[in-house]
């Protein structure tokens, strides 16, 4: 299944704003912003994902329910599941590969969640960007 049609099983909207190049690996960044739409497919059906580019930043933001703040620190770590993961039979690797892609690229990779309020990834390409 694509992520097209992933995201549309999910009623999930999508906004994309802005852009800019970068002087990376696309298929490996290309994996890491697949991997957050499909945990946003994953852990909240019907809600409006927005991805802007700009000043060097990929964020990905979303309107779901949000990541408990006791799991927060924990969700890259290799294996994590959090109870939400453990409910959907999650296997803890998704994020934990996509952190250390970015990792390994020099990129940036931040989390930031209000319970209730939404999720937003942010991957920041210092030194990659093109002008």
């Amino acid at each position: 299944m694509s992520q097209r049609e992933l995201l549309t099983a999910a009623k999930i909207s999508v906004e994309i704003n802005g852009g800019f190049t970068v002087d990376t690996d696309g298929k490996a960044v290309g994996f890491v912003v697949k991997q957050l739409l499909i945990n946003c497919a994953k852990y909240c059906a019907g809600c409006h994902i927005t991805m802007t580019a700009e000043n060097g930043a990929l964020t990905v933001a979303d309107n779901g329910v949000g990541i408990d703040p006791s799991e927060l620190p924990l969700i890259m770590r290799r294996g994590y599941t959090g109870a939400a993961g453990r409910r959907i039979g999650s296997t803890g690797m998704g994020l934990y590969i996509a952190a250390e892609i970015c990792k390994r690229l020099d990129i940036d990779f931040s989390v930031q969640s209000e319970l209730g309020e939404g999720t937003t990834f942010k991957l920041i390409f210092p030194n990659l960007t093109k002008s």
